[in-house]
């Protein structure tokens, strides 16, 4: 009863209107002012890998036909070097300096701030799919996090993504299909700490629904952050195992990496 108090108290907190910029904690009228807002949109995507979304200045770039989101794939050394299975990624801002705030703020109870940026991050989506004439995907999954992860924030932040690209892009979205395996290695542990050797050995994932046919469809995958991909890359895998034909990402926000 107390935990559910502390969480419908952050919720009323947090529905009313912000005096301050989420971003730059300027005096506005809304969750991210106008100068934050253009700097979120200055973010280009014929600038970014269109696989993993990482910047390619300074990266390299291979290129590739025939892929379902689009045309062309535009390859950084990370996708060169680490094969990804998913074949898009679609990011809101980058995780930066400026913008890491927005991200701890999404994960630790700010769930107004988080819708927000969800309907951001949908309607930039849909301009983007419509502007490109790239076909809608079949389904949208949000990526599932542990029990004890989900005891201790009392919501699951992808859930909301993905609820809110569902009803903006009216494309159903499918939760509960997937689980963490409680059994694999580092499920205690946050993921943003571990290195990439470390998550490869980390959090497994099984398909839980196995009444729900995901034969032939084109998934989109929902998260707040994508760091080094190696989570969404081992929820793709396991999608297309079981009989996906592309696995995209939806994310709010990209860790660059340097490779």
């Amino acid at each position: 009863m107390f935990k559910s108090f502390i969480k419908n108290s952050k919720n009323l907190y947090f529905s009313i209107i912000p005096f301050y910029c989420a971003g730059c904690k300027k005096k506005c009228v809304d969750y991210l002012c106008k100068n934050c807002l253009i700097y979120l949109n200055a973010v280009k995507l014929s600038s970014t890998c269109k696989v993993c979304a990482n910047h390619l200045e300074n990266l390299g770039y291979a290129e590739l036909e025939n892929n379902y989101f689009i045309n062309t794939k535009v390859l950084c050394n990370a996708c060169v070097e680490y094969n990804y299975v998913f074949n898009s990624t679609f990011e809101l801002f980058e995780h930066d300096i400026k913008f890491k705030t927005l991200i701890y703020a999404v994960k630790h109870g700010n769930i107004s701030l988080l819708k927000y940026l969800a309907g951001l991050l949908a309607n930039n989506y849909k301009s983007f799919l419509s502007e490109n004439n790239i076909s809608m995907p079949d389904l949208i999954i949000p990526v599932p996090i542990s029990n004890k992860k989900l005891y201790i924030r009392g919501y699951n932040q992808s859930l909301y993504i993905a609820e809110i690209l569902s009803k903006i892009l009216n494309i159903p979205y499918k939760n509960n299909l997937l689980s963490v395996n409680h059994s694999s290695h580092n499920i205690l542990r946050t993921q943003h700490l571990l290195n990439r050797n470390q998550r490869s050995l980390g959090l497994e994932y099984i398909i839980s629904d196995k009444n729900f046919d995901i034969k032939g469809l084109n998934i989109l995958l929902a998260d707040d952050v994508i760091t080094t991909g190696t989570t969404l890359n081992n929820i793709a895998q396991l999608l297309i195992d079981n009989g996906a034909s592309s696995v995209g990402n939806a994310v709010l926000a990209r860790t660059q990496m340097n490779v």
